[in-house]
């Protein structure tokens, strides 16, 4: 008790145990933070260390649990995190796990499996695993591995397999969600891409094929694209899907880095690398607000013009008409009524019935094609029988039998 009440006595007067007001020299740091660390030299095994203890040249120091941070002169600093094994030099030397180099207009070193990194100005991340990955959140980071050099820019990383093994060229930073370092840096960047691929996607979606191949039709959804000469139709690049194209528009003209073609080659091109589109918006300079503001209003433009009209009702149908009264029967010789039949004539157009018998006669026979129609020349023989049989049927006289 009165160890840990004199510890904060000498805390709260700003004199930690372990720590000089001296300015620190080259392969010094000052530990920093909250985590179960420990530290070991040449001379003293691995033992538990405290914020402000003194780390000199040659000792090391890891994190057990928790995240340090080791302060260096010229405000400069390295953070540390669980798994993480640092040893103190003129260049300090990442022997496990991850670091967090940060520096503000002070060249800061850091080695690691005989490579080299120099950041000037910025924040980077190193891991050494069984690759190493140097990736960059801010500023340039120059590499040296066995005598290749590379320059790895703002938002990029390099792997590194070993030493001298070293890429051709950057690729686009490779970022976690859960990781704390990333989320510190990119976190807006990384809720920004989710959200541009969301619109991106739905746009896609909602044209039909072939739509949104064309120069023309992205100056309508975009209007500031109406005044850039160098948008033509060679830029509407058809690997790309539409909502793809729309996103990738949309940062450029927000964006203000250089002419408006040399704008598009490098979106496109960081995409087509493999970044998120939230590090592309970055990497431009571009704002949120009014990012996503004119990625919306484009949506909404095209919305419009192919949304698809519900099919008008189909009109009522007319209402049938109404059947014609069946012509009375006609009295039969024996006295027993029998009803009239009534069928259309094979002639008769649209279906219409045929014409009935006067009242209380017998229909008149449809024709057949052995039997004269109505419309065929009248024949003598036929008219006197057809007659004579109807006024027979009209009077109801039978003739006797003979």
């Amino acid at each position: 008790m009165k160890r840990a009440a004199a510890v904060l006595v000498l805390v709260a007067l700003g004199i930690a145990p372990g720590c000089s007001r001296r300015a620190l020299g080259r392969g010094e740091a000052r530990l920093s933070g909250s985590g179960d660390v420990e530290a070991a030299s040449a001379d003293k095994g691995w033992h538990e260390v405290s914020a402000g203890t003194t780390l000199h040249r040659g000792e090391r120091v890891r994190v057990r649990s928790g995240t340090v941070r080791l302060q260096l002169s010229d405000n400069r600093s390295i953070e540390l995190r669980r798994g993480s094994t640092m040893e103190m030099d003129r260049v300090p030397r990442l022997v496990a796990g991850d670091a967090l180099a940060v520096t503000s207009g002070t060249p800061l070193r850091l080695s690691v499996a005989g490579t080299d990194t120099r950041l000037d100005d910025g924040a980077a991340r190193v891991q050494r695993g069984l690759s190493v990955v140097i990736a960059s959140y801010l500023g340039d980071v120059q590499l040296d591995s066995a005598g290749r050099r590379l320059t790895v820019p703002a938002l990029r990383q390099a792997v590194v397999t070993a030493a001298g093994l070293i890429p051709d060229r950057p690729s686009p930073l490779a970022y976690d969600a859960l990781d704390s370092w990333d989320q510190r840096y990119l976190g807006d960047a990384m809720d920004l891409g989710a959200e541009l691929v969301a619109r991106s996607r739905g746009f896609t979606a909602q044209l039909g094929p072939g739509e949104g191949r064309t120069a023309g039709f992205y100056r309508q959804l975009l209007p500031p694209l109406e005044r850039e000469p160098d948008f033509t139709q060679r830029l509407v690049d058809g690997s790309h899907s539409p909502g793809e194209l729309l996103v990738g528009a949309a940062i450029t003209v927000e964006g203000r880095k250089g002419p408006f073609a040399e704008r598009w080659a490098q979106v496109f091109q960081f995409r087509d690398d493999g970044a998120a589109w939230g590090l592309v918006a970055l990497a431009q300079q571009v704002n949120r607000s009014p990012l996503l503001a004119g990625v919306d209003s484009a949506i909404g433009r095209a919305r419009t013009p192919f949304e698809v009209a519900a099919p008008a009702p189909a009109p009522p149908a007319p209402p049938a008409p109404a059947p014609a009264p069946a012509p009375a029967a006609a009295p039969q010789a024996s006295g027993t009524a029998q009803p009239a039949t009534r069928r259309p004539t094979a002639g008769s157009p649209s279906g219409t019935p045929g014409a009935s018998a006067p009242s209380g006669g017998s229909p008149l026979p449809s024709p057949t094609p052995s039997q004269p129609s109505v419309t065929d020349p009248v024949q003598p023989g036929v008219l006197d029988n057809t007659l004579m049989g109807l006024l027979d049927a009209i009077n109801g006289v039978v003739a006797p039998k003979r």
